[in-house]
This record gives structure tokens, sequence and C-alpha cells, in this order.
């Protein structure tokens, strides 16, 4: 009897592994909720890829028998002996009794779906590396008894990236899908999201500069110019579309509160005042902040922008509170207003979007020898105070030329560690967002998702992970090219933020080297198209490199440019990689066309003439025209000169000259007399430091009447010196000239001097 006693408490003191067991079928509630069905559905399509055999999914009311893996908490909450309180993204995987709980705190919670996740990538060791690609391995069993984990989520107030765009063809609900399985929990503005996704974490409006979706100037600039911010003595106006371009507003200006309340509170019940949203209340941007003597005054006191403009979102947070208990205010701190103010304090609703725009992110934010990243890193200190009121946004892009790699490989681990050191509850990876880009794109987006949820992951076996299935032959190739774009800025000085030209570190020994090992990942991969292209999509940014990098590119035999230029064109086109920067219209194609046309004229031999086409511009800006080539009078009625045609002019020889004629046709009032000038044509050189440009007129009666189009010289040997020039033509006939219209096709350059090549 003591030898069976003993035996007892020896295997209670040391613990009993559970009986192993199989999970035969999966149990979801009678009426299961749209995410507990859609969650049993997915867990049953990845254990039959991973087992090779069904998983029937069966409904039930009461807890089922052992072998079964039960989906949600009304299981949980019968067959656990303590379910344990969680937060809404919390998720558990416990096996208890022969059976195996995989849940959340509600049925219809994200938490319920992470669980599904959770247990797929810790168990069984599958990944979801892109929309595309899924690692899946296959087992012949599993103990299902050893499952025992208890997750919640980093920054749960939202973890959302600007970067991955659904491949081509991808439809929504699948790109949603994908977004769900990387625990990304925001998304923009009201687009609806299917419930078996749970719900999402939104923002409104979604244009992240909302002031001038709730204070538009054309709507109120003409009868309330004083709502308006005071720039050089002078109330501001539109300048343009968005934020960048509309003006900020006067917050001291009580009339202006009482309109962005009401703005607010009508934007707010038309949509619906939903949960999980946060609602922007945020300036406009760019730094024309208003400097009438009353918002001057508590700039001075707060020390900062930011004081002047948390008084108005504090006021009206407090306002809507009212109304809607629940609401979450989300204010920037952003430029002019990141800054901490030394008075004002958010409200307990607000929340602090702080953005680190200005960080140089070759190095790390807390780096006390980087002057901008010390400023950065002391306001992060400060809100990061405000328990729980820091949302946190870095930029892992460039935005004047996005196919630049970004050097941030080692830093931005560490950035969003240091984020959520400081008490960041949400985190925002800011990208190049309306372009698909390359920089290891995918490997990014990936391992930003990871990071968010779980910043203790290990990146760098991560990445080696992600890179041996990812680019399979192609890997050393991959690894090899990650780790010269790592090694290149640590060589040098030249450091990078997100507004970088072309760095000294991409010279042509780093493009020598990253084109012998793009040549040898290439041949690796042999015949397989899928991981030869997946290396080729990184080799554009290469070749943006070659095409771009000035006096090394001009440098190169004019057939050798025009080759690299047409190959960026196919393969950027290949990719969906359309976009060069963060400006409007200026696309990859487009520019490398711009080079491919210029770079074709220095073959162009002395005596042969060649067209170039030239842009109807306004003010200095392109405008679109249905009639594009035609310039009609009734145009100029009320201004002798209101739109000219403007042609950027290229060459890589500086010895080059030029005769220069305009292609018109024009066709005149009968009996009328001709009279006066008609037409400006221009030249203007495209640097400093260079001899003035030359305009000359081509008077009314000298044009050809009626006659089609037909060249008239207008100048001799014109030396373009410069790399970048223009040609210019311009209408200054008057209502009574008797021209009725000239129409105008372009610009005819005759060389009359060799090249050398």
């Amino acid at each position: 009897m003591l030898k069976r006693y003993l035996v007892i408490v020896a295997v209670i003191c040391l613990g009993v592994k559970a009986a192993a067991f199989d999970v035969r079928q999966i149990v979801v509630p009678d009426n299961p909720a749209a995410v507990e069905k859609y969650a049993a559905e997915l867990l049953a399509n990845y254990l039959e890829k991973v087992f090779n055999r069904r998983f029937p999914i069966v409904r039930s009311s009461v807890l089922p028998s052992k072998g079964s893996c039960c989906v949600g908490p009304f299981f949980a909450e019968k067959g656990l002996k303590k379910f344990p309180r969680m937060t809404d993204e919390e998720s558990l995987g416990k096996s208890f009794n022969g059976r195996l709980f995989l849940t959340g705190n509600k049925r219809d919670s994200r938490g319920t779906l992470y669980a599904i996740y959770e247990f797929l990538e810790r168990e069984l060791g599958i990944r979801f590396y892109t929309p595309v690609a899924e690692k899946v391995p296959q087992r012949k069993s599993f103990d299902f008894s050893r499952v025992d984990f208890r997750f919640a989520p980093a920054f749960p107030l939202g973890r959302n990236i600007l970067r991955l765009l659904p491949p081509e063809g991808m439809s929504e609900d699948k790109y949603y899908e994908f977004l769900s399985k990387s625990r990304i929990n925001t998304v923009y503005g009201m687009d609806k999201v299917d419930a078996r996704f749970a719900r999402f974490w939104r923002s409104v409006p979604h244009d992240g500069d909302s002031m001038h979706i709730f204070i538009p100037a054309g709507k109120y600039y003409k009868t309330h110019p004083e709502f308006f911010a005071l720039v050089n003595g002078k109330r501001e106006n539109s300048l343009g579309r968005g934020g960048m371009k509309q003006p900020q507003v006067c917050f001291s200006n009580p009339e202006l509160r009482k309109t962005l309340l009401k703005e607010v509170r009508a934007y707010w019940k038309a949509c619906g005042a939903p949960k999980e949203t946060f609602l922007r209340i945020t300036n406009n941007d760019n730094d024309r902040i208003c400097q009438c003597a009353l918002c001057r005054k508590i700039d001075k006191e707060e020390g900062s922008h930011a004081g002047i403009y948390l008084r108005v979102v504090n006021e009206i947070a407090r306002e809507m509170a009212k109304e809607y208990p629940d609401i979450k205010i989300l204010a920037n701190a952003y430029w002019t207003t990141r800054v901490t103010p030394k008075i004002t304090r958010p409200e307990k609703n607000v929340y602090l979007k702080f953005c680190d725009i200005e960080g140089t992110f070759s190095r790390k934010l807390d780096d006390p020898v980087d002057p901008v990243n010390k400023g950065i890193y002391r306001d992060i200190r400060n809100w990061g105070r405000l328990d729980g009121k820091l949302y946190a946004t870095t930029y892992t892009t460039n935005f004047t030329f996005y196919l630049y790699p970004i050097n941030d490989f080692d830093t931005f681990p560490y950035n969003l560690r240091l984020y959520h050191r400081h008490g960041a509850q949400a985190f925002q990876d800011h990208t190049s967002w309306h372009v698909r880009g390359i920089d290891f794109e995918e490997w990014r987006y990936y391992l930003a998702a990871r990071l968010m949820r779980d910043p203790g992951i290990d990146e760098h076996a991560e990445r080696k992970e992600f890179f041996k299935f990812y680019y399979g032959p192609g890997y050393p190739a991959a690894e090899s090219y990650y780790q010269l774009i790592r090694s290149a800025a640590k060589q040098h000085k030249y450091q990078t933020g997100c507004f970088f030209l072309f760095p000294s570190f991409y010279d042509i020994n780093f493009q020598k080297k990253a084109a012998a090992i793009f040549e040898k990942g290439l041949r690796d991969c042999g015949k397989n198209k899928l991981y030869s292209d997946r290396l080729a999509k990184e080799r554009v940014s290469l070749l943006f490199m070659e095409c771009s990098s000035g006096a090394l590119f001009e440098s190169y035999p004019v057939e050798k440019q025009i080759r690299l230029l047409n190959e960026l064109k196919t393969e950027s086109r290949r990719f969906g990689i359309k976009n060069r920067s963060n400006r409007y219209g200026d696309t990859l194609e487009k520019w490398a066309d711009g080079k491919i046309r210029n770079a074709k004229q220095i073959l162009i031999k002395p005596g042969k003439s060649f067209l170039v086409k030239a842009d109807l511009v306004s003010g200095g800006k392109k405008v679109k025209d249905q009639n594009k080539d035609v310039i009609k009078l009734s145009k100029f009625e009320k201004s002798r000169i209101i739109r000219s045609y403007s042609a950027c002019f290229y060459t890589a020889d500086p010895d080059m000259r030029y005769d220069v004629a305009v292609r018109i046709k024009t066709a005149f009032v009968p009996g009328k007399a001709k009279k006066g000038h008609a037409l400006a044509v221009g030249w203007e050189p495209g640097f400093r430091n260079q001899p003035d440009g030359m305009e000359v007129g081509i008077r009314t009666d000298k044009l050809p009447e009626n006659a089609g189009y037909v060249d008239i010289p207008v100048m001799k040997n014109v030396h373009a010196r410069t790399a970048y020039s223009y040609f210019y033509i311009k209408p200054v006939f008057s209502k009574d000239s008797g021209i009725k219209y000239i129409n105008f096709e372009g610009f005819v350059l005759t060389p009359v001097k060799a090249t050398k090549r």
C-alpha cells in the first residue's frame, strides 16, 4: 500500500505527459459565427494539405467526443477547467482531455481566427509568405496533445503596412484573406470587409490629411477667408489637390472651431459611427502654419504648434464623446506638430499618430550622433509617457526615387522595437503605397507583419528561411545582393532617409558586383521561371541605378544606353513597376522613353532633321486639352499669353549645335489684314551659370496661309551646352490680327555639328 502511495506521489510531483491523440474531426457550434465557420474551413483545408487526408467539419451543441478539434469559445468554456479572460486579439490553443481547443475570447473576434493561424504556424511549420507563396510542410502524423499556447499580438490598436499591392487579377476577398493571415488588423476608409475575417481597425477619412476634407477652401474661402492660415500677411487659398496643396487653418479662430466641430460631427454620423474606427482630425500636409498674432502667441507659450492644434482636437473630442462615448480620435504628431507641447495634453480618447518622416533611417532612431534622430527620439520618449496614446508611423521608402534600395535592413527592426518599448499601441509601416515596388518588397512585408505581432523574433533566421523558400536556387544570389546593399552604406558617410537622391555608395563598383551576382543567380535558376522571375524582379533596381547614375550612364556608348533603358522598360512592365517617384505622373516608362528619345538624337548625323513634339503647359504645369495640337484664337481673348507649348530637350553631347524650325499650319479670317506678331519662339538653358536663352518673334504676315504644315526657320546654330534645355512656343497675336487659328505640331531640329562619338 505504501509503495503504491509513493508511486502516486512521484507521478504527481514529476508530472504526467498527456496521452497522445489524433484529431479526426473539426467541430463548430450550431449556428456558428461567420468567423468560426471560416476558421474551421481554413483549418480543414490546411490539415488536408499537411496530412493528405480529409478532416470533416461537424456542428454540435454539446462538448464533442475525444479526438475533436473544437473551434471557438463555446466549447472551450465547457471543456477546459478554466477559460481565461482574454483581449479581442488574444488567441488560445490548448489540448485537454483528448480534445484540441482553438479559440479567442468571442465567437466573432479576431482572436478566434488568429488561434488557427498560430496553430498552423507554431505547430505545423506553415508560413504565409505572400498572397501567392505559402510554405506547407507535409507530415504523416502529429501529437496534438502537445499543443499549449496563449498569444496576444503586439500593437493591438493597429498593425498596418502600406506596401504590398495585391497581385494582378487577385480578388479583394483573397487579398483580405492574406491580410488576415498576416495579422494585419487595419484597413483604410469604409471599404466593406467580409464578416468571416472579423472586424478590422479603420481610420476615416482615409486620406492622411483630413483638415482639407472638413474645411475645404473651395467651400469656405470666399465667405470665411479668416478660417485659413495667415502666411506672409495673406490668408492662404487652395494651391492644388491633396493635403500638400491645401491651406492650413487658423486654429485660434472661434468660428473656425465651431464650424470644424459641425463638419466632423456630420461626417461621423454619415459614416454610421462605426466601431473599432479612428476618426482622423489631422492638419494638412505642409508647413505653412498660421502666423496671426494669437496663433503665434499660443505657439510661443506651448513651444510647439502642436499645442494650439491639440486644444482644438481636445475640444472636439470632448463634445463628440458626449454623443459617442467609445469614439477614438486620431491626431497627428507630424512635422509642425511633432514636438510635444509644454502645456496641453491629449484627452483620454485622443491618440497621437507620431510620424518620423524627417528621420535618418540608415541609423537607429536613438542614435545620439545623428542630430535629426536625436530630436525625433526625444519626442518619442515624451509622447510615449502618455500611456497608450502613441500610434507610431515609420517610413521605409524613398519618395524621391522608389527604385533605389533603402538601407534600413538592420535599423527597421530596431526602431520598431524601440516604439514598442516606449508604449506604442499601434504601428504603421509607411511605404511606397501606390506602386508595386522592389527592394525585397515581399520579404519586407513579411518581416514587418511578423515583427508587429511579435517584436521578439529573430529576423535573421526568419530571413534565411524566407529566402531559401521564396528564391529557391536563386537563394545564394538573393542573399548576396541583400548583404551587398546592407554593407554598402556602412562603408560610406552618406545617410538615407525617405527623400534622397542617387547615393554615392551605389557607385560603379557596387553595380559591377550586383550585376555579377544576378548573372550567376539567374543562371542557377535555369529554366525554372518561378524562381528566375522572383530574382529578376530584384534586378530592376540595379537596372534603374545604371540608367540614372548621371555622368556614369552618359559615359556609356549610346547603343548601350538605349539597350539598358529598353531592358528597364521591359522588366518594369513585366513586374508591374510603374511609378518612379511619389510625384503624380512620374512613371518609369515615360522617363525611360524620354531618355531613349534623347539618346537617339545623338546618333543623328548632321543635316538629318527630326521632330520633337511638345506638351501643352500653363503656368509651368502640364494641362489637359482636347485640342492638344491646336491653338485657337478664342482661348486668348482675355490675355495675349495664356498657354504655351514646351519641349524638354536633352543631349549628352555638349558640342552638338542645332538649327531650329517650328512646324505649323495657319488659317486666316477672310478679308482681314495680317497685323503684328503671331508667335514667340524661345530657347532656355536648363541650368544656372549658362548664357541666357533667346526668344524670336514670327510676324503674322510671314505665316503661310492655308497651305498645310510648313517648317518655319526660327534659330540657327543653337548651342545646348547643358544636359537639359527646353524650347517653347507661345501665341502673342491679338484679336484683330486676322488669324483664325494656328496648328502647332512640334520643333524641327537639324544637327549642324557631328557628335565625336
